[in-house]
């Protein structure tokens, strides 16, 4: 009884991390290749345009996740947990893809960055449903130990962190052909199916399976009954995403385009940084 314990929990726990991991893989790749982006899918003859082409492409997708926390959060109330986990890995594979065999500015003009905004904000999108969905997924499954549960399932997205930077550094050092920066996209959107697939086999929660109706939107029962909350949650969780990003996007185009830092050696600095952290 206590093996089919431990292997109940081990099929409900690692979907959980895997698949936030591997959200958080796609999700910090666009950071990580922030200045090639900017060269690619941007007007050239300006660095510094490029460059700031670059950072709104990626910022983009911060625009859409408090959305996407509402409405997959939505789709976990209603339709179960799982169903809506195995949505947001499967879609943020889609716009990780079309990053990757996206033509450049060059090639098909105005549209090259019209097409990236909108994965980013897809991408967005699907990521704000993924990182509190999967904590609530498990934290139903595992109520014994919370703590450690959601440690790792913020430990989870800095394995995703790390993985996109180390695939990126790999990339960067042993691969000397120009279009090099797309094979990480490629990766990401094979590994976004692998999610898929586990998160399909899960097991949907207790809690879910019992619970009665749901009427209305609950964010908005959250917000009347639970201000104080709901202002700490947000407050806690910009001051998280200030600091985590600061390394995942700003730090590596800082240390190239202003103090003169070989790509590769930022990506091995930044992968030193995540290990830390």
């Amino acid at each position: 009884m206590l093996q089919t314990q431990k292997q109940l929990k081990r099929r409900i726990l690692i979907p959980c991390l895997i698949g936030n991991a591997l959200e958080f893989y796609d999700f910090t790749l666009c950071g990580v290749f922030i200045g090639v982006l900017g060269e690619n899918f941007f007007p050239s003859g300006d660095d510094f345009a490029m460059m700031l082409g670059g950072i709104f492409a990626f910022s983009a997708a911060f625009w859409t996740r408090p959305l996407g926390a509402l409405l997959f959060g939505y789709i976990g109330d209603k339709y179960g947990r799982k169903q809506a986990l195995t949505l947001s890995v499967l879609l943020m594979g889609v716009p990780t893809l079309i990053i990757g065999v996206l033509p450049t500015y060059a090639s098909i003009g105005l549209i090259a960055p019209c097409v990236l905004l909108c994965c980013r904000l897809l991408q967005g999108l699907c990521t704000g449903g993924e990182y509190n969905g999967a904590a609530v997924f498990a934290l139903e499954h595992m109520k014994a130990k919370p703590g450690l549960i959601s440690g790792l399932i913020s430990a989870s997205c800095v394995v995703g962190a790390v993985s996109a930077t180390l695939v990126a550094y790999l990339v960067t050092n042993f691969l000397n052909f120009e279009q090099a920066w797309r094979i990480p996209f490629y990766l990401g959107a094979c590994v976004a199916v692998v999610g898929f697939v586990l998160r399909k086999m899960a097991m949907e929660t207790t809690e879910f399976i019992k619970r009665k109706p749901i009427r209305g939107l609950p964010i908005v029962e959250v917000i009347k009954n639970h201000p104080k909350q709901y202002a700490l949650s947000i407050a806690s969780g910009a001051f998280n995403g200030v600091l985590s990003y600061t390394l995942f996007g700003f730090l590596n185009l800082y240390l190239t385009q202003y103090i003169g830092v070989k790509s590769s050696s930022s990506l091995f600095f930044n992968i030193l940084v995540f290990l830390l952290l």
